[in-house]
C-alpha cells in the first residue's frame, strides 16, 4: 500500500496519484506553487480512492476524467473515502462507502465521483472527512454529516450506527439573547468532529 494525493490546482481541475511519499508531482505537476488544499490519505486504490472507475494506481498525479470540465474549489479526503465541493456549491463523493460516508443513501462502494443529492437543495461552502465519516457546512450556516456514528461523532442522537445519507446536526439552545449557532467551518477526526460556530444579537 501506498498513498493517495489529491489536490485542486488554481483552475479548479482536481488531480490525483498513488505514491505520495516519493513527492514526484511528475514533470508538469511539479510547481507547488499552482497546488491548493493537498490531502493525503493512507491508502491503495483497491476502494477507488482515485476515482477514475478503476483499481489502477500510479505514482504520477492524473486528473479525474469526470471532474475535467468541473470547477472544484475544494476537496477533502478520508480513510477511503473523497468529497468534493463545485464552485456551484455541490458536493460529490467516491471511494469506500461501507460506513455510508458517501452520503448515496448505500453502503456501495463508488468508482467516481458522483454528486450526493440528498444536498443538492443546499449550497454547500466547506466540506470535511474523518476515517468513515464526512461533513457539509451549508451556506445558511447549517451543518450536516453522515457516514459512521458508532462513537455518536454525528452529533444527532439516535442515529444508527451507519448513517448513509446527510442528516442535519440541530444545536442545543441557549436562553442568551444569541441567534441559533450559524456554522463556518468543521473538522472532523477518526471518532469525533468539532466545529466552529458564530452567534449574534436577533
Amino acid at each position: 500500500m501506498g498513498y493517495v494525493g489529491c489536490v485542486v490546482e488554481v483552475t479548479g481541475r482536481v488531480v490525483v496519484w498513488v505514491d505520495f511519499n516519493k513527492w514526484d508531482f511528475g514533470g508538469q505537476w511539479g510547481s507547488r506553487g499552482l497546488i491548493r488544499h493537498l490531502l493525503v490519505v493512507l491508502t491503495a486504490n483497491s476502494n477507488y480512492e482515485l476515482g477514475r472507475g478503476d483499481k489502477v494506481g500510479g505514482w504520477k498525479p492524473k486528473p479525474i476524467p469526470s471532474l475535467e470540465d468541473v470547477c472544484v474549489i475544494q476537496v477533502a479526503s478520508g480513510g477511503y473515502h473523497s468529497l468534493a465541493l463545485t464552485d456551484d456549491g455541490k458536493v460529490l463523493s467516491w471511494g469506500y462507502g461501507r460506513h455510508g460516508q458517501l452520503g448515496h443513501s448505500s453502503i456501495l462502494n463508488q468508482k467516481i465521483p458522483v454528486v450526493i443529492e440528498a444536498l443538492s437543495d443546499e449550497h454547500v461552502v466547506y466540506i470535511a472527512c474523518g476515517g468513515s465519516s464526512s461533513a457539509a457546512v451549508t451556506a445558511k450556516g447549517k451543518l450536516y454529516m453522515w457516514g459512521n456514528a458508532k462513537d455518536s461523532q454525528l452529533g444527532v442522537p439516535g442515529l444508527p450506527e451507519v448513517q448513509p445519507s446527510p442528516v442535519e446536526v440541530k444545536f442545543l439552545t441557549e436562553d442568551d439573547g444569541l441567534g441559533p449557532p450559524n456554522v463556518l467551518s468543521v473538522a472532523v477526526g477518526a471518532s469525533h468532529a468539532m466545529c466552529l460556530v458564530m452567534k449574534s444579537a436577533s
